[in-house]
């Protein structure tokens, strides 16, 4: 892709902290993540789980 391993291993974790908050970002998160079938409450806790089956999932 054209960047640098740390850059995307940056983006990645980055990803995975905002994916443990989804419970916290309110209403219309909520309503996005039920768009592809996952509670916004439940992607929290399956990053901490299991970030890779998260990923996959979502």
């Amino acid at each position: 892709m054209g960047r640098m391993p740390e850059e995307d291993a940056s983006a990645a974790v980055a990803i995975l902290q905002r994916l443990q908050l989804t419970d916290k970002l309110g209403p219309k998160a909520e309503r996005a993540f039920r768009k592809v079938e996952i509670r916004a409450k439940v992607s929290g806790e399956m990053i901490i789980e299991d970030a890779q089956g998260a990923l996959s999932k979502f």
